[in-house]
């Protein structure tokens, strides 16, 4: 799918928008034992940042 450039520039802005606020939250640094305590927030926090990631790299 082409976007016009103003759109996928915004589009490109939300997602990193969107990815600073995860890694804002998520702890850095994240160790093994902070993936191994099954921690959903976490988990959902992460699932965001390379869910976003992944959209910015099939918009460039």
């Amino acid at each position: 799918m082409s976007l016009p450039l103003e759109d996928a520039l915004r589009q490109c802005d939300r997602h990193a928008q969107r990815m600073r606020r995860a890694m804002g939250r998520i702890p850095f640094p994240l160790d093994g034992h902070e993936l191994a305590a099954d921690n959903e927030d976490l988990i959902t926090l992460i699932d965001q940042f390379v869910f976003r990631y992944t959209k910015l790299c099939a918009t460039s």
